[in-house]
């Protein structure tokens, strides 16, 4: 039942996407100039009016001070990164995209990355928009370019100019275990846009059924007796243990990942006022931090559904039982939270398989929102197999706004 009412929310999701996608320009903007610059700070207002036009994230100065001015990566070589691109027509600001700049390693190599982040134009001029994305392209300086939260639009312009989608192949699929059934299938009824009454009928006649299903199949990830121990912390608690687990795990194998010392899990998750605080899981092993979960808790209005989500799983040698471990810790954490779900979406098969075991429930996304380009060579050569990367929301902009 579930699988069935998946595939007709995301078939009508797919619906109002090809939809948006269809609107052109008309002939009376066709013939208004358009002019493209550099993002200054002083356009803040101007881009938040355009991404609240469009359903955007809120936004304040205090987080524009955080990517731009805080950001680590600026000490590292990104100094002169610009922060996007405007789009202007009759002085007013129709477009935006914006540009981050993250640290990565592979190997014993720095990686200096950037990352698109609200890439947003008003319907008439986003068939003009594509020369930020090409601005975006060109910055010099940068090893790799990302986007990790492409729409099925979006995604095509990032082909468009020869950026790769991610080499795994199930990275749009997300995992996820029911925690309140009746207010899931309000949610899922509240997308597919039934009347009322039919909601009702819903949620009542099939959650229970849904409960019977997660009972009987034993879907959710449980905690086993043993040496490990689960600790909540704090952003603010991760300290030197963390930077040894991160050092520890550099040195495994070269595989590409986003830094993740103790510096920048601070300024990726202390996000200024966020109405969310991440929830810090640290397995231990003894006295040793062996991995670690970061879990975030939000509310998706417009489905009155309350969710949590793993952000980040990261942990020495990928060891099975510090994973499950970790995954059951942050079922818990979601049923503390009151959430109606908990999901996870990426990580590396290693992670992937440990949740799988636990008999999750999945969707797809419309199409793989993971882009990245390259003009080293090198890196190029390697980034083509999928055991290279360590991809998951961690990366890009998928977890740095409220």
């Amino acid at each position: 039942m579930i699988d069935t009412l998946l595939r007709m929310a995301r078939r009508r999701n797919e619906s109002a996407v090809s939809a948006e996608s269809a609107r052109a320009d008309t002939s009376e903007t066709g013939k208004i100039p358009v002019r493209r610059r550099e993002a200054l700070f002083s356009d803040f207002n101007a881009i938040l009016a355009l991404r609240e036009r469009w359903g955007l994230s809120q936004d304040s100065p205090e987080n524009w001070r955080r990517l731009w001015r805080d950001n680590p990566a600026l000490s590292l070589g990104a100094a002169n990164f610009p922060i996007g691109w405007v789009q202007e027509a009759n002085d007013t600001i129709v477009g935006y995209l914006g540009s981050i700049p993250l640290l990565y390693q592979y190997g014993d190599q720095k990686v200096l990355a950037a990352a698109t982040t609200s890439y947003a134009v008003d319907p008439a001029y986003r068939s003009r928009s594509l020369g930020m994305v090409g601005a975006f392209f060109r910055q010099p300086g940068c090893d790799l370019y990302l986007d990790t939260t492409a729409t099925p639009a979006a995604g095509k312009i990032m082909q468009a100019f020869k950026a790769e989608r991610l080499p795994q192949q199930d990275y749009e699929t997300v995992l996820f275990w029911v925690l309140d059934p009746q207010d899931f299938l309000h949610s899922v009824a509240k997308k597919l846009q039934l009347s009322p009454r039919l909601a009702s009928i819903l949620a009542t006649l099939g959650s229970a059924a849904l409960h019977g299903d997660i009972l009987l199949r034993k879907r959710r990830p449980a905690s086993r007796p043993g040496r490990l121990s689960c600790r909540e912390l704090r952003v603010e608690e991760i300290g030197d243990d963390f930077q040894s687990l991160w050092f520890r795990k550099v040195h495994e194998r070269p595989r590409l990942m986003a830094w993740r010392t103790p510096e920048i899990l601070h300024w990726h998750f202390l996000i200024p006022h966020s109405k969310s605080s991440p929830q810090v899981l640290a397995c231990y092993d003894g006295k040793t931090l062996a991995g670690y979960a970061i879990v975030l808790t939000t509310s998706v209005r417009d489905l009155g559904l309350k969710k949590s989500s793993v952000a980040d799983v990261f942990v020495a040698d990928d060891k099975p039982e510090v994973i499950s471990e970790l995954l059951a810790g942050a079922y818990e954490l979601a049923k503390k939270n009151l959430s109606d779900v908990l999901e996870i979406m990426g990580f590396p098969e290693s992670v992937r398989s440990i949740c799988r075991s636990s008999k999750p429930y999945s969707r797809r996304y419309p199409a793989c929102p993971y882009f990245y380009k390259t003009d080293n060579i090198a890196l190029r050569n390697v980034l083509v197999n999928q055991d290279c990367w360590y991809a998951c929301p961690y990366d890009g902009d998928a977890t740095l706004h409220a």
